[in-house]
């Protein structure tokens, strides 16, 4: 083989290699990707970021978070600092945290004219606090189920993810973004089922009474 071919293989793995540059986005609901849970029931949700890029931790991200299937009867709370952004990975600049209805659901959302909801970190060098674990959680929030017999998909987009490649600020970007969604199905509470097919039958009885 000579020397051009040995040339074009190895340019031809490196550029495989720099295309393999993928992060995620995890939704998980109780620490699982499918919770089941009564009306009334309150769900802790959380989003993982992780990434496949050599770095150091991660610089930024912008994603949204949608809820299909939520209506206004279920409750959510992502009230800062408990909830919400990981504080130590807020955009540099002040971003409000709303949820609002679509067409399939709710969605939580920056109030600003992008909508996606940003981290962001300052460099290790910079950083004392700086969070080199991967993956890292880069939102989380209280889901309290309303109206029974629902399933709720949280996913949404992951729009930008940016890693450190060293602690002086380099960086790599993910050309590859993918969410994996969480379900929290909402059940009839025990014994439900039972007292409506009671009260379905006393309004017969006393049809037939009449």
């Amino acid at each position: 083989m000579n020397k051009l071919a040995i040339a074009l293989i190895a340019a031809a793995t490196t550029t495989g290699i720099a295309t393999a540059q993928t992060s995620r986005l995890e939704w998980r609901g109780d620490g699982n990707s499918a919770a089941v849970v009564n009306a009334g029931d309150t769900v802790l949700v959380e989003g993982f970021l992780s990434w496949d890029i050599q770095g150091v931790g991660l610089s930024s991200a912008d994603y949204t978070i949608t809820l299909d299937g939520a209506d206004m009867t279920d409750g959510l709370n992502y009230a800062g600092p408990i909830f919400g952004r990981n504080v130590a990975m807020l955009s540099p600049l002040p971003q409000v945290i709303i949820d609002t209805p679509t067409a399939t659901g709710r969605q939580i959302v920056n109030a600003g004219p992008f909508n996606t909801i940003g981290a962001f970190q300052l460099p290790g060098m910079l950083n004392p606090l700086f969070q080199s674990q991967n993956p890292v959680r880069v939102f989380s929030f209280e889901f309290t189920a309303g109206d029974a017999g629902r399933d709720v998909t949280i996913g949404g987009t992951l729009t930008s993810t940016a890693i450190y490649t060293d602690m002086m600020g380099g960086s790599a970007f993910a050309n590859e973004r993918m969410v994996d969604n969480a379900t929290v199905s909402i059940v009839p509470t025990p014994g439900t089922g039972a007292l409506i097919a009671s009260a379905g039958l006393l309004a017969t009885r006393r049809r037939r009474k009449a």
